[in-house]
């Protein structure tokens, strides 16, 4: 074949564009162009600055007139299992701790597994992996590190270049860079609304700092195939998807393919380790509905149930995406963290809840506890079986309130074709299996809602 034109070195001060597409399921794309003054015929460029946690399978290389054939990453990272494989057959230092401190003798390492054997003093000891509290062994000292693991990072490109060639542009997938989204809502418990966030909180655990990245933020699952080992690989050509276009002044919420991408404004520094937070979403005054719940399920009414005391209403806020609650973009998933406000700082946390991805003009449904001054009890008035799958039953909700008024939803699920028979208070279906009253308590008073139904078992 042709001759090798020579190895070349391309570091970081060579970068013109750098990109990120952050994953939630805790990986990356890189995408960045690098000058290289590539030579005619064969080259080995020898690409720094890359993450530790680079996918070598992944990566996609091309450039005007730049014909890639082979790729090999050498990113192993140092760790306590790798110095202790690597030193397998050698001798080393097993630090005990014992009362009086630190006692160190000199063995040869015969095994690594769950445990570690060695032979010390012609004697044959197993030795935990790791320590713990309690453990014989506070550390182990090693007299070197092993050669090729825990070095710097080096991407190895095999290309060749037809002559007058362009910059270099890689992508690769990078794992342990990840993020999730966060919200905080500060919240006018009498007025009911309040300002509104969401935050992502982008997380690097590449190894390397990302300086003056292009940000994108993908929500939801993406469908990824397990790491394999680092190896070297050969492939014919690809192509690099293009980079993205510049950011607008703010966040913007963009569709990519089935996905949702958040493109973040301004470029980013990420250094390594570091948890940053940027905000991508904002309502200065989104207003919520809050609803007292009570979820049951009502399988059987052909027998007396034991009585229920002591339930408590779940305190659930509901809030609407809508661009006429100051939102209505896609929410990814995240969690939900409520404070009451005063003169618009946070003042007591009222709770948290997870969040499932939420849709344009769909609503947010946030459980953050339980009712304190209301109190429900369920009792069995009547039981009756008709037949081996068909039973009527009737029930009571009593509710006592302990504050000021409220309403009360009260959902029954029954887990078949149910009929309501009588009922003290209006219902509507929820779904197939449920209907919900809304039942008034007055102010330090009490309430009961009394049904009766006839359910047939699905069989």
């Amino acid at each position: 074949g042709p001759a090798l034109a020579g190895s070349l070195k391309v570091g970081e001060a060579d970068r013109q564009s750098l990109s990120l597409v952050i994953y939630q399921s805790n990986f990356a794309v890189v995408k960045e162009s690098r000058l290289a003054a590539l030579a005619k015929g064969r080259n080995l460029l020898e690409i720094e600055g890359v993450a530790q946690t680079l996918r070598p399978d992944s990566v996609i290389v091309e450039g005007k007139g730049i014909d890639a054939s082979s790729v090999s990453f050498n990113g192993e990272s140092l760790s306590l299992r790798q110095l202790l494989t690597r030193n397998v057959g050698r001798e080393a230092t097993v630090a005990f701790s014992e009362p009086g401190g630190i006692r160190r003798e000199r063995g040869l390492l015969l095994s690594v597994g769950e445990d570690t054997v060695w032979n010390i003093a012609g004697r044959v000891i197993a030795l935990p992996f790791m320590g713990y509290v309690g453990s014989p062994v506070a550390y182990y000292e090693f007299d070197s590190a092993p050669e090729g693991v825990g070095g710097k990072p080096i991407l190895r490109i095999g290309a060749e270049c037809a002559g007058d060639c362009g910059p270099v542009g890689i992508s690769y997938q990078a794992d342990n860079l990840g993020w999730d989204a966060r919200y905080t809502y500060l919240l006018d418990e009498k007025a009911l609304f309040g300002p509104l966030s969401g935050w992502a909180v982008m997380r690097n655990g590449g190894g390397i700092a990302f300086p003056e990245a292009k940000v994108t933020l993908m929500a939801g699952d993406v469908a990824r195939e397990r790491a394999p080992m680092q190896a070297d690989y050969a492939y014919g050509r690809g192509k690099m998807l293009a980079m993205e276009a510049p950011a607008p002044a703010k966040a913007e919420m963009v569709k990519k393919l089935e996905y949702h991408a958040i493109e973040m404004p301004g470029p980013i520094t990420l250094a390594s380790g570091e948890t940053r937070q940027e905000r991508f979403a904002h309502s200065p005054k989104a207003t919520a509905k809050k609803i007292l719940k009570i979820e049951r399920m009502n399988y059987y009414l052909d027998r007396p149930m034991p009585e229920e005391k002591e339930i408590h209403p779940d305190i659930t806020l509901k809030i609407e995406n809508t661009q006429a609650n100051g939102l209505g973009s896609p929410l990814p998933e995240g969690i939900f963290r409520v404070y009451s406000a005063k003169e618009g700082l946070a003042e007591v946390f009222l709770g948290e809840d997870r969040i499932e991805g939420v849709q344009k003009n769909g609503s947010v449904e946030l459980r953050l506890g339980q009712a304190f001054d209301i109190s429900a009890s369920r009792r069995t008035i009547s039981s009756k079986r008709i037949d081996q799958w068909t039973s009527d039953g009737e029930f009571e909700i009593a509710l006592e309130n302990g504050g000021e008024a409220a309403t009360v939803e009260i959902a029954e699920s029954f887990g078949g074709r149910f009929k309501i028979i009588e009922s003290t208070h209006p219902f509507e279906s929820r779904d197939a299996d449920t209907v919900v009253f809304r039942v008034e308590v007055p102010k330090e008073g009490k309430a009961a809602l009394r049904v009766r139904a006839r359910l047939e078992l699905y069989h």
